[in-house]
């Protein structure tokens, strides 16, 4: 299934998807709206523009942001990930809010990228445990009220890590060590407190 402009399946509608895979791919803004629904399989793939969450989504078997173009948006709704895999040639945008259920990053390509909230407060960004946490990381927090991305625990960054605006922070009280594979660009701020911090420049 194809739909070029936005995805809405309303309370009330029975949609059967079977294993289905549905495709955005218009250009510009497209909305998803699954009032609770179930998807099989998504596919982002827009050569402009962003798909925005309009509620919570779940996936049940693949989430595919599948072209360097092509953005995925969750503004500040959760992702349940119902043992779906999930591969990004693309973004995910996250506000840094939401919940994200059962979800294993795609740590060899793509961006996952954070803009907040515009409340001031502070987001535990999502740690894949032992291992590497992102490919690309970059904190994007332009509001007027930007919020702070803390480490929940050690950090590793495949290749680049992009503190564009925002405040990225390492752990006052635990000074979490990070490791970047490739480059740090900064142009927002990093308070690294005591940690050690790695740039492998590969």
């Amino acid at each position: 299934i194809n739909v070029a402009g936005n995805f809405t399946r309303a309370a009330a509608a029975t949609l059967t998807l079977n294993n289905s895979v549905i495709t955005l791919d218009g250009t510009g803004t497209q909305n998803l709206t699954t009032n609770g629904l179930s998807i099989p399989n998504l596919t982002i793939n827009k050569a402009s523009g962003s798909v925005e969450l309009a509620d919570a989504l779940t996936i049940n078997t693949a989430l595919d942001i599948n072209s360097s173009t092509s953005i995925l948006d969750l503004n500040t709704y959760n992702l349940t990930m119902d043992t779906a895999t999930f591969e990004n040639d693309g973004t995910l945008r996250l506000a840094g809010s939401q919940t994200l259920t059962g979800f294993t990053n795609d740590v060899n390509s793509g961006t996952v990228e954070y803009t907040g909230t515009n409340t001031g407060v502070t987001h535990t960004i999502y740690d894949a445990g032992a291992g590497t946490d992102y490919w690309n990381l970059v904190i994007n927090d332009a509001n007027a009220t930007a919020d702070t991305f803390a480490l929940g625990a050690a950090l590793t960054v495949g290749n680049n890590l992009n503190i564009t605006s925002g405040t990225l922070d390492t752990s006052a009280a635990n000074s979490y060590a990070m490791t970047v594979g490739k480059a740090v660009t900064l142009t927002g701020t990093l308070n690294g407190n005591a940690s050690t911090i790695t740039v492998q420049g590969s």
